[in-house]
């Protein structure tokens, strides 16, 4: 535990003391406030052209709407900013031949691997709290009354497991790149693979799912998605996309070509066991970096105590 501790004082200095930090939590700040402005003139056009009779019910949904729109939006940004960020996590150290310097000293590349996953978890929160100040400061000079705290935290949900998912792809990717150029280009591609991926395999499964069956609905267009798609479809972490308006009960009409791929907790899980799973491809991928001694060598030793 206190190497981790050593590894992460490390890191957040390095983090605190790096000038872009601020520019990008200024930046975060900016892009957070503009979408918050977009979602407030959404939700008063929505209020002032609508033909619905304004009740205290159609007033607290129409303000979740604009929440899941907005985290929709802000989720999409964070995507490829924090994809981006963690691809840098450890090409600058590579690059100054800090990290195998570091690894000469038989540090455990778990916990300094876990170390750079720790600080960019922070960072995410970070983030996120900064967007909902953004949307709360926006929202409040509406006369209108601010949602609960329960349902604002459970809004967070789901772009909170977004970018940690995205957070811990873009670290594998740091491991697999020595310059920091390769690195952006990578996590860039990666991003936009990714989302041609989910479109192209949310489009086909749910188009083999009505060829199966007609009458599918978008409670049950699920059942009918053949199971290649459904692997395409669950194993990209876009998908997660789809859990704020889930979470908040904003799903919209019902029909098959709007499916509900997954309830609220299962999402949750499977965004979890994402993250885990690319923090275990990431560690693999990082144990391929030199030590002073070899692998057979270090277990030989451990063996003799």
């Amino acid at each position: 535990m206190s190497e981790l501790t050593t590894h992460l004082r490390k890191d957040v200095r390095l983090l605190m003391t790096d000038p872009m930090f601020v520019i990008l939590l200024i930046a975060l700040a900016g892009i957070a406030f503009i979408v918050a402005l977009m979602s407030c003139g959404g939700y008063v056009n929505s209020m002032t052209y609508g033909g619905d009779v304004v009740t205290q019910a159609s007033l607290e949904l129409k303000q979740k709407e604009a929440l899941s729109n907005y985290w929709g939006s802000i989720a999409g940004i964070f995507m490829i900013i924090f994809t981006v960020i963690a691809a840098l996590a450890m090409t600058g150290e590579k690059e100054s031949g800090m990290l195998r310097y570091v690894l000469t000293y038989r540090t455990s590349k778990l916990r300094f691997y876990a170390s750079k996953l720790l600080v960019l978890m922070s960072v995410v929160i970070m983030a996120m709290l900064i967007a909902l100040v953004c949307y709360l400061v926006v929202f409040s000079f509406m006369d209108v009354p601010m949602l609960d705290l329960g349902t604002l935290a459970a809004s967070m949900v789901f772009p909170f497991l977004i970018a940690m998912v995205f957070a811990a792809i873009g670290l594998t990717l740091s491991t697999l790149s020595d310059k920091k150029a390769g690195a952006v280009v990578a996590s860039v591609a990666v991003f936009f693979i990714l989302s041609l991926l989910s479109q192209m395999s949310i489009g086909l499964g749910i188009g083999a799912a009505y060829e199966i069956n007609p009458a599918v609905t978008a409670q049950n267009v699920t059942e009918f998605i053949p199971l290649e798609y459904k692997l395409l479809i669950y194993s990209n972490p876009l998908v997660l996309g789809y859990g704020t308006t889930l979470m908040l009960d904003v799903s919209g009409y019902d029909h098959y070509t709007n499916p509900h791929l997954f309830d609220p907790g299962w999402g949750a899980a499977l965004g979890l066991a994402m993250a885990l799973a690319w923090f275990g491809i990431g560690l693999l991928a990082f144990s391929r970096e030199r030590m002073d001694k070899g692998w057979l060598t270090r277990l030989r030793e451990k063996m003799r105590k």
